[in-house]
């Protein structure tokens, strides 16, 4: 079964997964697109010092991500399902597949004027082609096609905007020194998009 195939059956099973555990009220899912530039720098890093990365401009990946609610006890917070397929371009041209759990938080007391969600999800993702840019990167010591997921995102949108909302994510690869593939391996990218909730 091609990739394309595989990702459309994912991005079913959320869709089939939202069934039943979401109101009328709440989102049941969202569309996110977004562009990530990469950083040299270590994930504690780029949290910590987003305003003074050190930016390769050799490598961007493009991120089309279909997510599902999958528990929504609360108007608050909502656990939720995410695929994702990613392209990279310029330094690098393999593709990846990504697939989280993401926590969101969306209630907060500005929401009536700026609405703001906060998210982080954890996973995997798998490369295509071993990425030239984790293998060459001074502070990595290989790579391997197989590595854990980790996202950390912010929306925001005016309040009159019910749907759609600006999205800034780090999209991190990294071997969880060395417990995939037995080599101390990652990669950060620092992400600018749209999401769109349904």
């Amino acid at each position: 079964m091609c990739k394309h195939h595989t990702l459309a059956l994912v991005a079913m099973s959320i869709t089939s997964l939202t069934c039943g555990n979401v109101s009328a009220t709440e989102p049941g899912g969202a569309v996110s697109v977004y562009v990530g530039r990469y950083s040299r720098d270590t994930l504690l890093q780029v949290v910590t010092d987003t305003l003074d990365l050190n930016f390769d401009d050799r490598d961007y990946v493009g991120v089309v991500a279909v997510s599902g609610v999958l528990k929504n006890p609360t108007t608050s917070r909502s656990w939720e399902l995410e695929a994702q397929f990613g392209k990279h371009f310029k330094g690098q041209s393999h593709a990846e597949i990504n697939l989280a759990l993401f926590h969101r938080w969306r209630r907060y007391p500005w929401n009536h004027r700026v609405r703001t969600t906060m998210a982080i999800g954890s996973g995997l993702s798998y490369a295509f082609e071993d990425p030239p840019f984790e293998a060459a990167n001074p502070s990595n010591d290989g790579t391997t096609r197989l590595q854990f997921y980790l996202g950390f995102e912010v929306t925001l949108a005016p309040s009159a905007w019910e749907q759609f909302s600006f999205l800034l994510r780090i999209h991190h690869r990294s071997t969880v020194a060395g417990l995939f593939g037995g080599v101390d391996s990652g990669s950060n990218y620092l992400s600018l998009g749209g999401r769109y909730q349904y």
